[in-house]
């Protein structure tokens, strides 16, 4: 074969190789681009898995947000009950109390008895205008001889004894405690007391009406007997539909 001849056979066999390669190139070239897709694919997912780890945890917190705050509404409900409770049971009476008011205290009057004169005895009539008063001068809370009054105490004569609740006052001195709302009712309240008329009533009956300055921790016992209430009756679903 001659050199002529050896250029055209090498020159075909480069074409030929080029064709070859350009082919190979071209069947080569997709799945490349497969490989990387799906390499992709695989970290789009691996990203929404992520988030969607991220969701879950969110979701998981604020359900337990959810769980927490049914937990206090509930333990707030209670609460609340707990204190209307208290209150209507305090409104009622029916607690001990320790608050700003004044001491009474009704005694003999001495000058009277170093004279002979009999001790005076606490009417009703006189005592019920003391309570009248002092509610009239702010007062909340009283109790006599340590009996609690509530809105269905009854001060009245019986056999001629005077009862408080059904119960006999004690022999003098007898002391009266009065509960006010702050330290400046229980000073107004004082101040009242210690001009009012009263006094001087009492004194007649030969009793001596002292009034104490206040004081920041009266104490007032709890009403003892059971209160009854009278025409009252639960209502009825039906009722209330």
């Amino acid at each position: 074969m001659d050199i002529k001849a050896k250029r055209s056979f090498t020159l075909i066999m480069l074409v030929v190789g080029f064709l070859i390669a350009v082919q190979f190139q071209s069947v080569q070239q997709p799945e490349s681009r497969d490989t990387r897709d799906m390499w992709d694919i695989r970290q789009e997912l691996l990203k929404e898995l992520e988030q969607q780890s991220v969701l879950l945890t969110e979701i998981q917190k604020h359900e337990q947000t959810i769980r927490q705050y049914e937990q206090d509404q509930a333990a707030s409900s209670e609460q609340a009950l707990k204190d209307t409770l208290n209150s209507l049971e305090q409104a009622a009476g029916l607690t001990p109390l320790t608050a700003p008011g004044i001491t009474i205290t009704l005694e003999p009057v001495m000058e009277e008895l170093l004279l002979g004169i009999p001790v005076g005895q606490v009417t009703p009539e006189l005592l019920k205008r003391l309570v009248n008063e002092l509610y009239r001068f702010d007062a909340e809370h009283i109790s006599i001889d340590s009996k609690r009054l509530i809105t269905t105490s009854v001060i009245r004569d019986i056999n001629g004894e005077t009862t408080v609740n059904g119960l006999p006052l004690s022999d003098l001195p007898v002391m009266i405690e009065v509960i006010t709302k702050d330290m400046e009712s229980a000073e107004k309240l004082y101040n009242r007391m210690q001009a009012s008329v009263l006094m001087e009533d009492f004194f007649i009956d030969n009793i001596r009406l002292t009034v104490s300055e206040p004081g920041r921790n009266i104490e007032i016992p709890a009403y003892e007997d059971t209160i009854r209430v009278r025409y009252m009756e639960p209502v009825s679903d039906e009722g209330s539909n």
